[in-house]
């Protein structure tokens, strides 16, 4: 099982079992995925306040291996701690969802047993609970209580949630707007054990909704709508597989929807084997506005189109670099990265051959970022689109990155 790969790979990075050692997952020894992992996780650093720090204990916020690590690591010690745990207050029923557990005891006070044995387990961990009141505890989204032997469960809101939903008359395409409206509607139906709390979410649903905007004529047509997919369900009938195709295009209010209509429509025309699935995205977010994070520095600023300016002239470059833009300029000027020294044998730049004919110094001030991305392929886009329109003098390229249109 997966699991037990995991389990494999993450115990020791040493390992006297032969037969342990040859075992390979995805082409990868035991080794190499721990020398992997260790490298993802281990000296990473990070910008608070305009200072560096290094990350000594645990995982990054926000690495995509956090919650798969944790899961690994818990997976592997709630077996050992379950076991091992005292039979006056084991628990009846454990499941756990990442770091949050749901968990039953034969008596109240057992709860409280429990938590203090978890807490000796493991230096690292140290675990809270919050034990049931009325007849109801919260767990995730799912509000669970008890009606005789049975439990019943809807939708949870947190004391903080505020009901701030997408607005109605925010800049978006009706079906972002209505996808939200039907995504509430399921969560409510597949969360609520009987219709009198399916109903009660529901109102509760239309009442938020009319407060960020929406008319009660598009709730009611949108919920008689999705009343109507969950009782008359469609048989599917398999055909032959379509290739799918997704386009991202700007949001312009009509103009994107009418562009999106002929994309449709041509692709239909002319290649009907091909679905074709439109997204619209917005270029003007919260995040474009206020900035949550430091910001990078310049010289560690990767994946850029950048300028070169000639201090001593108005001679100009143009280039892209999925690099640090400091490596790259230090190239260009013929010095060593990291001390800054002039290097023996520097590599063919038009910006070097600049200095050295017009005896103008460069330094890193000179350069500039005029345009960013993390995919190559738009960053070739970019440049080629700059250099066309400031047609810098010491771009020597006999042709541009070729855009091909439909």
């Amino acid at each position: 099982s997966f699991k037990r790969k995991l389990h494999i790979v993450m115990t020791s990075s040493v390992c006297k079992c032969k037969c342990v050692c040859n075992y390979r997952f995805m082409g990868f020894s035991r080794f190499d995925f721990y020398r992997a992992l260790s490298i993802a996780v281990r000296d990473n650093h990070f910008v608070f306040n305009g200072k560096w720090y290094d990350q000594v204990d645990g995982v990054g916020m926000g690495s995509p291996l956090g919650p798969t690590l944790a899961n690994a690591f818990l997976s592997f010690h709630e077996v050992n701690w379950l076991a091992n745990c005292p039979a006056e207050f084991k628990p009846v029923h454990y499941k756990r969802y990442l770091d949050d557990t749901f968990v039953l005891f034969r008596k109240p006070e057992h709860a409280k047993l429990f938590l203090n044995y978890l807490n000796t387990c493991h230096n690292n961990m140290q675990f809270t609970f919050e034990t049931e009141a009325n007849g109801v505890l919260p767990f995730l989204d799912v509000l669970v209580g008890r009606h005789g032997n049975n439990f019943v469960t809807q939708v949870y809101h947190k004391p903080t949630f505020t009901g701030l939903y997408c607005n109605a008359f925010s800049f978006l395409h009706s079906k972002y707007k209505e996808g939200l409206v039907f995504t509430l509607f399921y969560r409510a139906f597949k969360i609520g054990s009987d219709w009198s709390r399916i109903l009660s979410d529901c109102d509760h649903i239309r009442n938020i909704l009319s407060s960020n905007g929406y008319s009660t004529v598009f709730i009611y047509n949108l919920y008689c709508r999705f009343l109507y997919k969950c009782f008359n369900k469609k048989n599917v009938v398999l055909s032959c597989a379509r290739k799918p195709l997704t386009f991202c295009i700007p949001y312009t209010g009509l103009n994107g929807v009418y562009l999106a209509k002929r994309i449709r429509s041509r692709f239909r025309s002319l290649f009907p084997q091909v679905s074709i699935r439109v997204v619209f995205k917005s270029s003007r977010r919260l995040q474009s506005f206020f900035r949550f994070k430091d910001r990078v520095p310049f010289a560690l600023r990767s994946g850029v189109v950048y300028k070169y300016q000639c201090g001593g002239c108005n001679a100009t470059y143009i280039g892209m670099t999925s690099r640090h833009i400091h490596t790259r300029a230090c190239e260009h000027l013929g010095v060593a990265p990291l001390t800054g020294k002039k290097v023996v044998n520097p590599r063919d730049s038009a910006i070097s051959k600049h200095n050295i004919a017009s005896g103008h110094v460069g330094s890193l001030d000179n350069f500039s970022i005029i345009s960013s991305s993390n995919l190559d392929f738009k960053l070739r886009i970019y440049e080629s689109l700059l250099i066309l329109r400031d047609k810098p003098t010491l771009n020597i390229q006999s042709d541009l990155f070729q855009l091909e249109l439909f």
